[in-house]
């Protein structure tokens, strides 16, 4: 399922700084999306990244990390997303016909291209998120996705969402 290394860290073994860094390596999307319990979806390819965590006096911190599906791998996302954007919008004009195609693209889009970038914006931290594929959702319509989610993200609100019964180290 792919290689998770620690890269030199250092810490202060009785104060409050800790860094350390991940790189994952040919990591299987599926073994990621499952690590998160709420997670109503599938993703498959192989991915890499490094995510660096900092925590200085009780302050998380993962930004300048980024996490990407593979150049050389075919990925696909099956997102069960129906109201992700469309939720209380009127069901007219241009503007909701275009989130609605981008939810019924993610229902099952062959990627082209996902990244996830983990910044600090304005003083919060958020995902900034790059998803490009293709998406056949009825016979006569193909939809070509560029999405750029940006997700506002609490550190340790997403690490309370990780299983980590399902990680088997070795």
């Amino acid at each position: 399922g792919g290689t998770l290394v620690f890269e030199p860290t250092r810490f202060d073994l009785y104060g409050e700084e800790i860094y350390i860094v991940l790189r994952l390596n040919n990591v299987d999307g599926s073994r990621i999306a499952s690590l998160l319990k709420d997670f109503d979806g599938e993703i498959t390819g192989t991915f890499s990244g490094r995510i660096p965590l900092r925590k200085v006096k009780d302050q998380l911190d993962f930004t300048g990390g980024f996490l990407e599906l593979n150049q050389s791998s075919r990925g696909r996302l099956r997102y069960r997303s129906d109201g992700l954007l469309t939720e209380g919008i009127q069901p007219v004009g241009s503007e909701y016909k275009l989130r609605r195609n981008t939810e019924l693209a993610l229902k099952d889009l062959a990627v082209k291209r996902l990244r996830l970038d983990f910044v600090e914006e304005d003083g919060e931290r958020k995902i900034l998120g790059q998803v490009q594929g293709k998406a056949q959702i009825d016979k006569k319509t193909t939809i070509n996705l560029d999405y750029r989610p940006r997700i506002h993200v609490d550190l340790w609100e997403l690490l309370q969402e990780i299983d980590f019964e399902t990680l088997d180290l070795e």
